[in-house]
């Protein structure tokens, strides 16, 4: 007696099927109303003279400088 190709033990498996794709990260919100990240307001430290940005919400606090971590008062015209 032969053995057919049907009744051969040692055929493959059905394929699994993939998975499926993972879901993107979903979004990150937008910021709360009324603040502006738009624009930026470019400082200049009195203490180390180092020069960079702050967001517009901080108009009228004390910022920290990057360089020193020195405070800076953030005046409301750049």
């Amino acid at each position: 007696m032969t053995a057919t190709l049907i009744d051969s033990p040692i055929l493959p498996k059905r394929a699994r099927l993939a998975a499926p794709a993972p879901t993107p990260p979903p979004k990150p919100a937008p910021p709360p109303s009324g603040i502006s990240y738009i624009g930026l307001i470019p400082l200049t430290c009195s203490s180390c003279g180092g020069r960079f940005r702050v967001r517009r919400d901080l108009v009228g606090k004390e910022a920290k400088c990057i360089h020193c971590q020195g405070t800076v008062k953030v005046p409301a015209s750049g």
